[in-house]
């Protein structure tokens, strides 16, 4: 009967010991962050962001390909956002991130949080400190866009749907402020340039079909300091080729405008130049000026020499430049 109660005490010991040992094991995971996402222009990357994790030491996010593919992964990133470049358009995309707990605690890591994404290609920009035009390619019959400024996301400034231009053109926009712009629910993120001090125009542009006419697409974007601008073309790269000083070109950029000479043009937002009528062939090459003149008459040159594309929807290739 001893030997009994001896044998039945220790089993109940053991059983007392297994279930501290088992109750020490359990942990609570901890709460999983909320990821996002915007597509940066200025970075010309994907940019990720989490919510962060009480008691958190770290967190691991992946980013992977729909066939298995991962761009991109860190097991310990101690920051709330990640960015991550190269992605190719039009794939599909998996960002998953999970809390890392620290070790010796009585937390667990979080289960992964995910977004899908189908990746875009990075837009085409023109930015000043008071504007900006944002093009993409074209993948959808009608695109529909939202602007909100990236510190109140709640309140749009800009909305419409039905759009069938594959850009966008912003102006009376803020100094020195980052804006999104909802493009079919892609996140375009920006950020306009600080307080302009001297006149410029921001160039950018597309290569597209126009009535069966290769054509190029040329967005202006002035900056706050310009009272006019004046644009126009030459078959020659003539400043990269010495014909003439930024200065004395923009001279007379202004002069031929005032003097009604065909082929220069004021305060005009887009031009569409389709080789006169030709369309444009791979190859072929153009010199593309846009003169800013602030309100006291100074002007400044922003020109390039470029080269058309093989076909409409790829990059214009941009030979020589004022901003190399």
């Amino acid at each position: 009967m001893k030997t009994n109660l001896i044998a039945t005490a220790a089993a109940a010991a053991v059983v007392l010991f297994a279930a501290g040992c088992n109750k020490e094991e359990v942990k609570t995971p901890l709460v999983s962050p909320e990821p996002s996402y915007v597509v940066s222009v200025d970075s010309k990357a994907y940019e990720f962001s989490w919510t962060a994790v009480e008691n958190a030491s770290a967190y691991s996010y992946k980013v992977v390909a729909a066939d298995g593919t991962v761009a991109k992964e860190d097991a310990a990133c101690t920051a709330t956002e990640a960015s991550v470049s190269g992605l190719a358009a039009g794939t599909e995309y998996t960002f998953s991130v999970s809390a890392v707990a620290t070790e010796g605690t009585s937390d667990a890591d979080s289960e992964a949080a995910s977004i899908k994404f189908t990746a875009v290609a990075i837009p085409g920009s023109a930015i000043t400190d008071a504007g900006a035009c944002l093009t993409w390619k074209a993948n959808a019959e009608t695109y529909s866009y939202q602007l909100v400024a990236k510190d109140a996301p709640q309140t749009d400034l800009l909305k419409e749907d039905g759009l069938t231009d594959t850009y966008l053109t912003f102006k009376g926009l803020s100094a020195a402020t980052s804006y999104i712009a909802y493009v079919n629910d892609v996140p375009y993120l920006f950020t306009t340039a600080s307080t302009a001090e001297k006149p410029w125009v921001a160039v950018v542009f597309e290569y597209k079909e126009l009535s069966g006419k290769n054509t190029l697409y040329c967005h202006n974007v002035p900056n706050s300091a310009v009272k006019d601008y004046f644009t126009t073309t030459d078959n020659v790269n003539v400043i990269g080729e010495g014909m003439a000083t930024e200065s004395k070109y923009a001279y007379y950029v202004v002069l031929d405008y005032e003097d009604n000479v065909p082929g220069v043009y004021a305060n005009t937002p887009v031009h569409k130049f389709n080789d006169n009528g030709a369309g444009w062939k791979a190859g072929s090459n153009l010199f593309y000026a846009a003169v800013g003149e602030d309100k006291n008459g100074n002007d400044v040159l922003n020109w390039f020499w470029l080269e058309m594309p093989e076909n409409p929807g790829d990059d214009v290739k941009v030979l020589d430049a004022k901003v190399k």
